[in-house]
C-alpha cells in the first residue's frame, strides 16, 4: 500500500489495483450525480466484470415526528443518468442499475430479489442527509439510524447467499465495505433507544449521525468476526471531510463553525485535510480490493490506509450487541 497517499484518486488507485478488480461483480448503492459512489463506479468501470448501481430514482419519503403527513423532500436522485454518463466515457462498462431505497425495507427486499449475480465486493454507500428533526423511515426507524446501518444490515443479510457464492472456488475473498465517518469518534449506540422515542430532546442531527456512523464500524466488526472463517471479509471507512457532495450540503456554515471545522467567516479550518470527490473514493477502492489489508479483516480505515478506529469502534462487545439489537429491530435472524 505504499504507492497510496491521501492524495490519491480513487482513479489512480483502481489503476493500480486493476488485476484485482478485473472479472469482479461489485454493487454498490447511494449512486447520485456528484456523491462518491458516482465517482467510484467511475473509477471501477473500466475494469470490473459488472457494476450493480443500487439506488432510489424517485422521490423519499419519511415521517417528521411533529407532522403525521407523508412528506416528500424535492431531492430527486437520477441514478441512470449517472450511469449513462459514465458508461459514455467508457463503453465497455457493464453497470446494471436496481431501484433501491435503503431507507425502506420493502424496496431493499425488492432490490434484493434483482440480485442473482454472485457479489466479489458490497459497498454499503447510500446515507440520507442528516435531519434536522427528528423523523422516522416508512418503517418506523429514526431516519439516520434506519437508512444508514438497519437499512445496510437487512441487505447485507439478503445478499449474503450472493457473497457466499463469490468464496465458493476459493480463491476470492469476497468483502463488505461499510461507509462511515471520522464522526464515529463521538457516536453512541443508544441500546435503550436508538430511535429517540423515550427522549426525543436528547436528538440533534449530529448525534444521530454519529450512533449510526459508529454502528456501521461495528457491522464491520462483528461481520468479520461471524464470517471470517467462511471466507468473507469486511471493512469500514472514512472517505474524508468532502466537498461538493450532497450529504456535505446537508451540514451548514455555521454548523461547521460550531464544531471547529470553519473559521467564523466560513473559510476551512486546515484547509489541507478536505478532499475532493475524487480523492475521496481512494479510500472505497483501496477497502475493496487492496490485498495486503484482508490480513486485518474487521477494520476500520482512512486516506487511502488502515486506521485506528474509537476506542468503541473495536469493542467486540458491542459489535455483537448491536448485531442483536438490529436483528431484533428488523424481525430478521442475520
Amino acid at each position: 500500500m505504499s504507492q497510496y497517499s491521501s492524495k490519491s484518486t480513487g482513479v489512480e488507485i483502481a489503476a493500480a489495483l486493476k488485476e484485482e478488480i478485473r472479472g469482479k461483480n461489485v454493487l454498490i448503492t447511494g449512486v447520485s450525480p456528484s456523491s462518491l459512489g458516482e465517482e467510484v463506479v467511475r473509477a471501477l468501470a473500466p475494469y470490473a466484470n459488472l457494476i450493480i448501481a443500487a439506488s432510489r430514482n424517485r422521490v423519499r419519503r419519511v415521517y417528521f415526528t411533529r407532522c403525521p403527513l407523508l412528506i416528500p423532500l424535492s431531492e430527486i436522485f437520477r441514478t441512470q443518468t449517472t450511469v449513462d454518463a459514465i458508461i459514455s466515457q467508457t463503453p465497455s462498462a457493464n453497470i446494471k442499475v436496481v431501484v433501491l431505497d435503503i431507507s425502506s425495507t420493502a424496496s431493499i427486499r425488492a432490490a434484493a430479489k434483482e440480485i442473482t449475480e454472485p457479489i466479489h465486493v458490497l459497498i454499503n454507500n447510500a446515507a440520507v442527509p442528516m435531519a434536522v428533526e427528528l423523523s422516522q423511515t416508512e418503517d418506523g426507524f429514526e431516519t439516520q439510524f434506519g437508512s444508514n446501518h438497519l437499512g445496510h444490515f437487512l441487505l447485507t443479510s439478503l445478499l449474503l447467499p450472493n457473497l457466499k457464492q463469490a468464496a465458493a472456488g476459493g480463491d476470492v475473498v469476497p468483502r463488505v465495505v461499510n461507509i462511515s465517518s471520522v464522526g464515529h469518534y463521538s457516536g453512541t449506540i443508544r441500546f435503550d433507544d436508538p430511535y429517540f422515542a423515550l427522549r426525543p430532546t436528547e436528538y440533534h442531527k449530529m448525534v444521530g449521525y454519529a450512533q449510526s456512523k459508529l454502528a456501521n464500524v461495528l457491522f464491520s466488526l462483528e461481520f468479520a468476526k461471524r464470517y471470517g472463517k467462511q471466507g468473507l471479509a469486511s471493512f469500514s471507512l472514512h472517505p474524508g471531510g468532502i466537498v461538493g457532495t450532497p450529504m456535505g450540503a446537508s451540514v451548514s456554515t455555521q454548523e461547521l463553525i460550531q464544531f471547529g471545522l470553519a473559521n467564523p467567516d466560513g473559510s476551512y479550518v486546515n484547509p489541507d485535510e478536505w478532499k475532493t470527490i475524487p480523492v475521496g473514493a481512494s479510500t472505497y477502492i483501496v477497502a475493496a480490493f487492496e490485498p495486503s489489508i484482508l490480513e486485518q479483516n474487521g477494520s476500520y480505515l482512512a486516506d487511502a490506509a488502515l486506521a485506528p478506529a474509537s476506542p468503541d469502534g473495536k469493542d467486540q462487545v458491542l459489535a455483537e450487541k448491536l448485531w442483536a439489537l438490529s436483528d431484533k429491530l428488523l424481525g430478521i435472524k442475520f
